[in-house]
């Protein structure tokens, strides 16, 4: 964050689409772009409107102009509202030849880990309870 609030940068992981094309910071500028649109219809749009503009810098950088500081807005951005998923049109002709509506259907964006090295998870520690 920069310029009072006004400026948030970000610097995504490697991640990759689940067809295994790279994501990429233009990738989520659309779709950033299209959630604050005014024909869009998410339920977080009115919380949005201190957003001027969603910039990629590079491949992996965005950066997000405010109108106002928004101390809230790395928490709007962590709501499944604003998920990164990528829409994939498949193009088909019924037998008749004519076109037929694309189906539309999501795809998340996932963190690629480096094949052969193992990963291993562990459980979070309980919070620790006081007794009165």
């Amino acid at each position: 964050m920069v310029d009072q609030g006004r400026t948030y940068i970000f610097r995504l992981r490697e991640a990759e689409w689940s067809d295994g094309g790279k994501v990429t910071a233009a990738d989520v500028v659309i779709i950033l772009k299209r959630a604050i649109a005014p024909q869009s219809r998410n339920p977080l749009k009115p919380f949005l409107t201190a957003i001027d503009d969603i910039v990629s810098m590079t491949d992996q950088v965005i950066e997000v102009r405010l109108s106002r500081p928004r101390p809230d807005l790395l928490k709007l951005f962590a709501q499944p509202e604003l998920a990164v998923r990528r829409e994939i049109r498949r193009a088909g002709a019924d037998p008749s030849g004519s076109p037929r509506p694309r189906p539309i259907r999501s795809c998340c964006a996932r963190r690629s880990i480096p094949r052969g090295r193992p990963t291993t998870r562990s459980p979070s520690p309980a919070p620790s309870r006081t007794s009165s």
